[in-house]
Parts: structure tokens; sequence; C-alpha cells
């Protein structure tokens, strides 16, 4: 016999909330990225990429991305970075990628993966090469990390 059947104890859970049916995703937190947050990104890296600072453009478009932005935002934030991933020579994006933080690696991660969905054939060795390096320097974590988050950019 059980020394205490009133125990309700356990009862107390909400089983329901851990139901797969009604799941709700977080809504973002975090800035809004305007157009014209967008637009000053765009000049700024083209004026980094003309003086030949290209770590600090490559920086500066990998900088808060436009998550939760319409499309049109997000595919202007994407040839941004894909500009500046494009103007880096195959011997520099070794010690690029290890100039950036983790977290900046892996939002480079995101945008390198979107540049490989609608790959163009000038960039798609571009793209292999920094996603070598990106994964010899921060592991195999940030493939895991990058196809995990719901967050796309």
């Amino acid at each position: 016999m059980s020394k205490n059947t009133s125990d309700d104890k356990f009862r107390r859970i909400n089983v329901d909330a851990y139901d797969e049916e009604n799941y709700v995703e977080d809504e973002f937190s975090g800035e809004a990225v305007t157009e014209a947050d967008i637009s000053a990104k765009e000049s700024k890296c083209r004026e980094l990429l003309n003086s030949q600072d290209k770590e600090q453009a490559l920086k500066l478009s990998i900088n808060s991305p436009p998550i939760g932005a319409d499309a049109s935002l997000r595919e202007r934030a994407h040839r941004v970075v894909m500009d500046c991933v494009t103007s880096f020579k195959s011997t520099e994006i070794a010690s690029a990628v290890k100039l950036l933080k983790p977290e900046e690696q892996d939002v480079l991660m995101k945008y390198i993966y979107r540049g490989m969905e609608s790959s163009e054939e000038r960039s798609a060795n571009a793209l292999l090469s920094w996603h070598g390096a990106i994964v010899k320097e921060a592991g195999l974590g940030s493939i895991v990390r990058v196809l995990a988050d719901r967050k796309t950019v």
C-alpha cells in the first residue's frame, strides 16, 4: 500500500506547456533596423572598402543584422555583407575571421548560408572559403548554432 495517496504536489505541473502543438515562438526583442540604418551601413561599408579597410567594413556589415525586418531590408543587408566578403583575397580570410568575436562569426555564418542559397558563380568559391575558415576557427558549434537558431538574417 502507498503511504500517502492524497499527496497532489505532482499535479501542479502544467503538462500542456510542453505540448509541441501549443508552442509559441519568442518575439524578437532586439532593436529594430530601419531603412536609414541600412543605407548608412551601405555607404559606410563602401567607403571603408574603397579605403582598403576590409576588416572594419566586414565588422560594420555584420553588426546589428536586420533580424525580424522585412525581406527587402534583409536583402539589402545581405548584399552589403556579400560585397565585403567577396572583396577579401583567399589569403586574407583566415586572419579576418580571427579578428571577429564568436557572436560575429555566427552572424557571418548565417550570411554565408544565406549566400549559398542563392549563390552566384563568382561568390561560391569565396563563400566556401569563408565557411571553412569560420569552422576552423569556431569549430562545428558555429554550424550547429546557426542551423538551430530560428532568427534568420
